[in-house]
């Protein structure tokens, strides 16, 4: 279901592979903004909204339209004004947006309060070059625009640095529509650029989406939050590029631009019963980063590798979520040997590395490293071990013994089984007494928190090797309306 109509104000327009987006942005997202405007975007720096040209439609004189609608498909970005005059926006690859109107012009529009520094410059008289060179680590990039049919111009005001704020309008004349191509680039205009037909390239968009929404199954009441959703998952893939080894899916095109490391494993699920390609190379992009040390960077993009924080190892209960749905494709040895590789060192990280006094706790440096980041856990001041850290390790170091042993590792399986044993242990009988869970600091030894968190209850990822009656406990207090559990789910604090 393709003609499916959606809203930019709500989500980004774009396609699978590309860093830029369509936005709707309005006071609430920038006050200098006297009404609401679509902007064309860059995603390429994370949590940055990065609005780079106002785009509008205009009549034949050359007027603003106030009237105009904008709304998309999964292939097609249409504004249109009561009159029923429209123009179409699609995505032609990764790299190229292209447009075109019969009978409005279409403007795009430099806002200085809100992209300071932004050059553009009439090269040819069918090609601007536009370049910023501040406000964000865009001005990596040129953004060529090009003229098809009708007719370009640039209205700039040049300071001496920069274009001071301009327009570069595109109009039909007498004869033709018009159109344009903005191309988005690292290099300089590729004089042997071909360019296809645009129906084709709306079509072609339409079926790559057709056959990624076919992978998906759902009660016919849900179709609609279906289509939504899968569209999301499947535009929000971007291609490789800078510390992005592989073809992944961003947390978001709108604010949330980055690959943090444990999303990617949320986003590898839902993937891998219906795109088990995808899913794997989602899973695998963060562990492209990993460390001489086994740890995890917190956050990817293309110019960004978070160091400081890092994630915690749900990484081993995520793969067993994939080998559940889909057990011929991740448990196959070219895949699952590199994985199985991986998680150890990802374990020994936290194991050894995060465990400098041997106490048997490996430690959060932050809350930050919990993925609850503010959670009232953490009001005691760090380094903490948690229980819910213990239990990510019991089933991760279960799971590796499981892998160990049916692949005929003898002395590997029994490391991993004593490992997991341990563990077991020590959140059983140390951090969990008389229904109650503990932290412990090197400092300050085994302590209560403050507040009241969900998070130790997290512990029960490793349910089935906990003992019968701690887990019985934990689940009645989830169950106490008095605590986490409200209409809308479980609450964090």
């Amino acid at each position: 279901m393709t003609d499916f109509l959606m809203n930019p104000e709500e989500i980004p327009f774009s396609r699978s592979g590309s860093w830029m987006c369509f936005s709707i942005f309005s006071k609430k997202q920038f006050p200098q903004l006297e009404k609401p405007l679509l902007f064309l975007r860059n995603v390429r720096v994370t949590c940055n909204l990065m609005p780079l040209y106002a785009v509008e439609l205009l009549d034949k004189d050359g007027n603003v339209l106030e009237d105009v609608q904008w709304r998309f498909t999964a292939s097609c970005l249409t504004g249109s004004t009561c009159h029923s005059r429209s123009v179409r926006f699609i995505f032609d690859g990764n790299d190229s947006v292209r447009f075109q109107s019969p009978d409005l012009g279409i403007r795009f529009r430099q806002i200085p309060d809100l992209t300071k520094g932004l050059i553009a410059l009439q090269v040819r008289p069918d090609r601007v070059r536009s370049i910023a060179i501040q406000g964000g680590n865009y001005h990596n990039f040129f953004y060529h625009f090009k003229l098809e049919s009708g007719r370009m111009q640039l209205h700039s005001r040049w300071n001496g640095t920069d274009s001071g704020g301009f327009t570069l309008d595109f109009m039909p004349n007498n004869l033709e529509m018009a159109a344009g191509v903005i191309l988005e680039s690292q290099e300089e205009w590729p004089l042997d650029r071909k360019w296809r037909d645009f129906d084709e390239i709306e079509a072609e968009t339409r079926q790559e989406f057709e056959t990624f929404l076919s992978g998906f199954r759902c009660p016919p009441c849900w179709h609609d939050a279906m289509v939504k959703a899968a569209f999301m998952n499947w535009s929000f893939f971007v291609s490789p590029w800078g510390y992005v080894k592989r073809r992944a899916m961003l947390v978001s095109k709108y604010f949330m631009s980055g690959i943090w490391a444990w999303d990617h494993c949320f986003n590898a699920i839902a993937l891998a019963e219906s795109h088990p390609e995808m899913a794997y190379d989602q899973f695998m992009v963060i562990m492209d980063q990993m460390d001489r040390q086994g740890c995890l960077p917190d956050l990817i993009s293309g110019e960004i590798k978070m160091r400081v924080f890092t994630k915690p190892p749900v990484h081993g209960w995520a793969y067993a979520q994939m080998c559940y749905r889909n057990p011929e494709f991740f448990t196959a040895g070219e895949r699952l040997t590199p994985v199985f590789r991986i998680l150890e060192k990802w374990t020994r990280f936290w194991l050894d590395v995060r465990d400098p006094d041997h106490t048997g706790y490996p430690l959060y440096y932050h809350g930050n490293d919990s993925g609850l980041d503010n959670s009232s856990w953490f009001i005691q001041q760090p380094p903490l071990s948690s229980p819910e850290l213990l239990g990510y390790l019991i089933y991760q170091t279960g799971f590796l013994a499981d892998i160990a042993e049916a692949s005929c590792q003898p002395s590997k399986a029994l490391e991993w089984q004593m490992a997991c044993d341990r563990l077991v242990r020590q959140l059983s009988s140390e951090m969990y007494r008389k229904g109650e869970f503990l932290a412990f600091s090197p400092q300050s030894g085994f302590i209560h928190q403050k507040g009241d968190s969900l998070i130790p209850y997290l512990s029960l990822v490793a349910a089935k090797r906990l003992p019968a009656a701690m887990r019985a406990e934990m689940i009645r207090t989830l169950k106490d309306p008095n605590r986490f559990l409200t209409s809308h789910g479980f609450a964090s604090e």
